[in-house]
């Protein structure tokens, strides 16, 4: 389940809502809108479906604060682009 809690969000697992506790754009979208201010997006996913992550990707692109994209361990395949949306990038 996705939720910000100190204007931080974990986006973990694969990206797509057929997967089994995947994480739609339509779920982003709901816990997006409830963020304000900054926000810090940790990112751990070994990818997934296109479509719902062109749609996370852009839906952080217009996020009208700074976002900073930290990858915890993972950004594989279309969780790679999502991870180009940010403001900044930090990979340890």
């Amino acid at each position: 389940m996705l939720e910000v809690k100190d204007n931080e969000l974990r986006l973990y697992g694969e990206i797509g809502g057929y997967f089994e506790g995947g994480i739609s754009a339509k779920e982003f979208a709901s816990v997006l809108d409830s963020a304000d201010g900054d926000l810090k997006l940790y990112l751990n996913s070994d990818g997934g479906d296109v479509f719902d992550g062109l749609a996370i990707y852009n839906q952080i692109s217009r996020y009208p604060h700074d976002v900073t994209v930290v990858v915890d361990s993972l950004a594989a395949s279309i969780a790679s682009v999502i991870a180009m949306a940010a403001d900044e990038l930090v990979m340890m």
